[in-house]
């Protein structure tokens, strides 16, 4: 099984990542810790798409071995969730992403600028760049989580339900779960196509709405 948490700086994706481990024991494939690790044998400032290879590869050799995968990364683009999405499809397993937001964009400002590095000489991002960082809108179906209205804890498991409840085939175990929470202005909104809102779940910061099939971010 693989799961990929995506979303912008400071959502709360490596938290939550995190809480996922410790209820399903996996492999935890962290792209700054890859991307830093780069940087130490290089000199280069920017690794460019390095860290995301080495972790596809790190994931496809896991994976093979019937271990589950968290894979924690911004995926901002169209060709890196396909290129997660091919990773699985090589091994013969299932893919559950997802998409993590915040739509309160004062909280998400606050996260960013209080954030502290846990990676050694890490340079976390700035409230700017993460303004200005390349996101691409979601155009495939994918699990969404506005870690505004849940605890890390209570992400983790909604994620694992998603996971445990899937009834598709393998490698499209992805259930639709938009959240209709995001004021104006928030980058969850700003960075989301208008057809991906739905109407509120009965769970705060999850939706069950799904699309196709009902069952697959």
């Amino acid at each position: 099984m693989l799961i990929v948490l995506g979303g912008l700086p400071g959502t709360g994706k490596t938290a939550i990542a995190r809480e996922l481990a410790i209820r399903s024991p996996s492999v935890f494939l962290r792209i700054d810790i890859i991307e830093q690790a780069l940087k130490k044998v290089s000199s280069l400032e920017q690794v460019g798409p390095a860290g995301y290879v080495v972790a596809y590869e790190l994931a496809r050799s896991n994976l093979a071995l019937g271990m589950t995968v968290i894979a924690d990364c911004v995926n901002p683009l169209l060709v890196t969730r396909e290129a997660w999405q091919a990773v699985a499809a090589s091994t013969s397993s299932d893919i559950l992403e997802v998409e993590i937001v915040c739509s309160d964009l004062a909280e998400h400002r606050r996260r960013v600028e209080g954030r502290r590095a846990d990676i050694p000489d890490f340079t976390l991002p700035t409230w700017e760049a993460v303004l200005q960082h390349e996101y691409e809108d979601w155009t495939t179906a994918r699990l969404v989580i506005d870690s505004s209205l849940v605890s890390a804890s209570d992400a983790a498991e909604l994620i694992l339900e998603n996971w445990r409840s899937g009834t598709a085939g393998s490698n499209q175990r992805q259930k639709v779960a938009d959240f209709s929470h995001a004021g104006e202005g928030s980058l969850s909104t700003l960075n989301r196509s208008p057809s991906s809102d739905h109407s509120s779940s009965q769970r705060p910061g999850l939706n069950a709405d799904s699309l196709n099939t009902g069952c697959s971010l």
